[in-house]
């Protein structure tokens, strides 16, 4: 009568290994060590830092700003700028992109996402400076 009591019916050892699998899998997921995207952006290199040292001009009409730092990575770009500027011109090859300063940056340094990284001939104004090229 015993070994009665003891037999599992076929869905309760479905059941249990069902469960065992499940444990498994989990603690198989929480101890597998992932890659993550910044590490993978690390591995391919530092981006290209570019320190611009450009002489102040002569201030025109809407132009009280100038870039002073351009960096990028991938599709990011992002920038530091001295003086005051209003709007952030970032143009491309087939597109364009406007932004209040106050929507795209946090005080004087801006970030922004490109449509695709690795795109050529990104150039950044501020107001209605001249361009400067992204590297």
């Amino acid at each position: 009568m015993e070994e009665e009591e003891r037999m599992q019916t076929p869905s309760q050892r479905a059941f249990g290994l069902a469960l065992l699998l499940g444990i498994v899998a989990y603690f198989w997921s929480v101890w597998t060590p992932r890659v993550s995207q910044a590490v993978e952006a690390e591995e391919a290199g530092p981006s290209p830092v570019v320190d611009l040292q450009v002489p102040p001009q002569e201030e025109s009409g809407g132009c009280q700003g100038r870039l002073t730092a351009l960096f990028r990575s991938g599709a990011e770009v992002a920038f530091h700028y001295e003086g005051t500027a209003e709007e952030v011109r970032v143009t491309w090859p087939g597109g364009e992109y406007r932004a209040r300063t106050a929507d795209t940056c946090t005080g004087t340094e801006c970030r922004f996402t490109l449509p695709r990284p690795g795109m050529a001939d990104v150039r950044i104004a501020l107001d209605s400076c001249p361009p400067e090229p992204a590297p």
